[in-house]
């Protein structure tokens, strides 16, 4: 192999390097691979599965029995995939509060901690679920969710939108999904 720098021979070693470019000041990896050239002193650190090395970092983080330190925040905030318009937008916050949890001029509160850990376990960023749809929740008014659900193999799926099948209840004047309306008498 061959420096980039200066074209000069590569001689390959492994060392634990500090990976400070995650953002956290104390996350060690072990073992990591270095192309240092011999003739400029260039290095090169390869770290494979970054992909994976977030997930780890993200699932040790989630173990710790304190609450998250902003740079963990930001961390996780990221390794979600989220802006921190997103991150608030999720959280039904301003983006400052997020701004200030990061910083570390306002500590996160014990929930919002909490949920962000239920997020980061649960371990997608569930697609078909936007942060746009948060956006629109109504935060004045809670009513139950009329569903219909169908069998499609080994899982199951909504046969209507929630919304349709609420409007259609009250529309036709029908009781609440999974209440049966009292059979009439024949007389």
């Amino acid at each position: 192999m061959k420096c980039h720098e200066c074209g000069g021979d590569l001689e390959v070693t492994r060392k634990d390097y500090l990976y400070l470019e995650s953002g956290l000041p104390n996350v060690t990896v072990c073992g990591i691979e270095v192309r240092r050239c011999k003739q400029c002193s260039n290095e090169d650190i390869v770290i494979p599965r970054l992909k994976q090395l977030h997930r780890a970092i993200a699932k040790a983080l989630l173990e710790k029995s304190s609450r998250f330190v902003p740079a963990e925040i930001r961390f996780l905030r990221k390794h979600l995939g989220w802006s921190q318009e997103d991150f608030a937008r999720v959280f039904g916050l301003r983006p400052e509060t997020i701004s200030r949890w990061e910083t570390g001029s306002e500590r996160m509160s014990a929930p919002a901690d909490r949920l962000l850990r239920l997020v980061v376990a649960k371990g997608d960023r569930v697609a078909s679920y936007s942060v746009a749809q948060l956006q629109h929740l109504d935060d004045d008014n809670s009513e139950d969710l009329g569903l219909a659900l169908k069998s499609c193999g080994s899982s199951w799926e909504p046969e209507l939108k929630a919304t349709t099948v609420l409007a259609s209840l009250v529309k036709e004047d029908h009781p609440p999904y999974g209440v049966r309306p009292a059979k009439k008498r024949l007389e």
